[in-house]
């Protein structure tokens, strides 16, 4: 986060002093390596990401990678410190991460950030060197780049990132003619979603993004200029480095975690800062719209989320349905291999007719997660009428953080449904068409995508309810004579949200087609539980809004847990 210790000015108008033809000359002199200051700042980001993220079997790969960083940031600032007092106390601080087990890790970056707090306010005052801060609204990006990057932070997972998919397409549209790059600390992520710009990964190699945009911004002509857009879950005080500054590059960093902006101008000495303040039913998806319609050029105010490419009918066996099954989490998962079991077992007793059952498991990136998926298929095996096999890297051998995407994205081509639990998965793949059913470890609806094929369950729903949706979809939807309802249920619902009238005529279309589906012989018992629950729920709401009319606006909240609801979005399976 920015420090609480900067001058903050507010309400004032940004002065911009252009830098005259002998400073640009002197900028290019600048120091081509961070600088203490730089480096323990990016030090303390690391070790605050180690203390904070959850840490399980699906990302311990991806805790060597940040330890590795941190090591490695450590080295680098007792180089630079060479001399200073401090630098026996960063050494024998980064020496505790090295004899720490993976357990213990948490807890140690927690100590140490204490301590590193406290060694660089006694050793490295900041005073007079602190960024001037303007609250308000953040100017939107109308200025000419003939360098566009864009830089995750470490400690974003990488469903976050994909969150942003959208967001940097209309970007990248917006500045076409730029040169344009990504960096990630995922390798192939993408290379993946967007072929078309160049991406760079910084896995364990932290000073990677900061030495290439700093050399590219010290060579940059006159004539030209640069944007960097800095991602994090919180803010990662990139317009802080010194490396950065009084150069031809503007930053823009975007906190999700937060819901704030920060923008700094290579060539004004002020930061400009704006909160959303947004209300908690407010998802990331949605933050993002709003922060990129107010942010850049012709975005959209409606919802952008969109497939990369469109659903397209698989060629599907006759009898055999193929899962994508992610059951690893970097949060602990309460579901054993026999739990899968269990699930499977009861997918293939709700599908009619003759069928049978193929898992493709994902097993992470570390020796233990993919034990528990050998497992998974070890006991999926052993159930009548399913198959199991770990997902392959590209070469046919085990995954790494260099083809695990690419791997997972080819093998969709040949994937009727995906069971995950709330991880990458969950993202990724409504991307590319494909029915998505996720099972949440807690409240993750922050965190759901906003398409009309991602289904959401509890772990209390994961033994009924998710196997009869699962069943279902895997089924032939489109021959259950209920969802001819769907296409009146849809238009009364979009109607709904444009309406702004007191009449309740849309509202009541909604109640009478579900009380013919809850009528009507012949459907699964859990979603004719669903039709009487929502009838219940629009009934009472009609009922008060005619007793006490309020502002339509003022229920868009319960239209839009509506339209997200595993039963709305089956009953609009019939109508895609």
């Amino acid at each position: 986060m920015v420090g609480d210790s900067a001058l903050t000015i507010m309400h004032g108008k940004v002065w911009r002093q252009m830098p005259s033809a002998a400073s640009k000359a002197s900028d290019r002199r600048l120091p081509a390596e961070p600088e203490a200051e730089d480096l323990l700042q990016l030090l303390r980001k690391y070790i605050s990401i180690v203390a904070s993220r959850p840490i399980d079997k699906g990302n311990q790969e991806y805790l060597s990678s940040l330890l590795s960083s941190i090591d490695q940031l450590g080295g680098s600032a007792v180089a630079r410190l060479r001399g200073n007092s401090i630098s026996s106390d960063i050494r024998s601080l980064i020496r505790t991460f090295r004899q720490a087990g993976a357990a213990s890790v948490p807890a140690i970056a927690r100590m140490a950030l204490r301590q590193l707090d406290l060694i660089c306010d006694r050793q490295l005052p900041t005073q007079g060197t602190e960024r001037l801060y303007l609250d308000g609204e953040v100017s939107p990006l109308t200025r000419r780049y003939s360098h566009v990057s864009v830089m995750f932070g470490a400690g974003l997972g990488m469903g976050d990132e994909i969150s942003f998919l959208q967001f940097l397409r209309a970007l990248f549209r917006q500045y076409q003619d730029a040169r344009r790059e990504i960096f990630s600390i995922y390798p192939d992520l993408w290379q993946t979603l967007l072929p078309e710009v160049r991406s760079f990964h910084y896995r364990a190699k932290p000073l990677r993004p900061l030495r290439h945009i700093s050399s590219h911004a010290r060579r940059m002509r006159d004539s030209e200029s640069g944007l960097l857009l800095v991602v994090d879950f919180d803010g990662y005080d990139y317009h802080r480095i010194r490396l950065l500054r009084h150069t031809s590059l503007d930053i823009l960093e975007l906190s999700l975690g937060l819901r704030k902006v920060w923008f700094a101008r290579g060539d004004s000495p002020w930061v400009e800062t704006e909160d959303f303040a947004l209300p908690r039913t407010v998802d990331n998806y949605a933050f993002l719209q709003i922060a990129g319609s107010r942010l850049l050029v012709d975005f959209p105010a409606e919802n952008t989320w969109a497939t990369l490419q469109p659903s397209k009918a698989r060629k599907r066996d006759r009898c055999r349905r193929v899962i994508l099954l992610n059951p690893i989490s970097s949060k602990p998962v309460p579901l054993a291999p026999g739990d899968w079991s269990v699930i499977f077992r009861r997918i293939l007793e709700g599908i009619s007719g003759r069928a049978s059952l193929h898992a493709i498991v994902f097993p992470g990136l570390d020796a233990s997660s993919s034990s528990l998926a050998r497992d998974v298929v070890a006991a999926l095996g052993e159930e009548e009428g399913v198959t199991a096999g770990l997902l392959m890297g590209l070469s046919g051998g085990p995954i790494t953080p260099h083809d695990g995407n690419l791997a997972l994205v080819r093998a969709l081509d040949d994937v009727d449904l995906c069971i995950t639990v709330d991880t990458f998965t969950a993202h990724m793949v409504p991307l590319f068409g494909v029915n998505t059913t996720v099972i949440e470890l807690k409240d993750s609806r922050a965190f759901w995508v906003p398409s009309p094929t991602s289904f959401y369950f509890t772990l209390g729903q994961v033994h009924e309810e998710l196997p009869a949706t699962v069943s279902h979809l895997l089924g032939s939807p489109s021959e259950d004579a209920k969802l001819r309802y769907g296409e009146a249920v849809v238009r009364a619902t979009e109607k709904a949200f444009t309406s702004s009238s007191t009449d309740t005529r849309d509202l009541m279309v909604i109640i009478g087609e579900l009380a013919r589906y809850a009528e009507l012989p012949g459907s699964r018992p859990q979603f004719e539980t669903w039709a009487r629950q929502w009838l219940m729920f629009w009934s009472r709401l009609v009922s008060a809004f005619r007793r006490e009319p309020v502002s339509r606006g003022r229920l868009v909240s319960y239209l839009h847990r509506w339209r997200s609801s595993n039963f709305y979005k089956i009953l609009i399976q019939g109508t895609r």
